[in-house]
């Protein structure tokens, strides 16, 4: 059995749909919607992910990463 490469991905498949889902709904640009998720307890958990104040998420091509992982079907 091969070790697992590369690191562990930080959004479960469903919160990678619920993030999907709330770039959609608020309409918000990406580094605005990370922004919010960053400081938004509300937003941390609709997608199942806890941040920590001390080291937030700075990459917005997280969200190029999660809609490459779904279909566009």
């Amino acid at each position: 059995m091969r070790p697992k490469r590369g690191r562990k991905s930080y959004f479960t498949p469903e919160g990678k749909v619920a993030l999907i889902f709330l770039k959609m709904y608020t309409s918000q640009s990406s580094p605005k919607l990370l922004e919010q998720l960053n400081g938004d307890i509300h937003y941390q958990l609709f997608c199942g992910v806890r941040i920590d104040p001390m080291y937030p998420l700075t990459d917005y091509k997280l969200w190029t990463t999660c809609f490459q992982n779904f279909p566009a079907d």
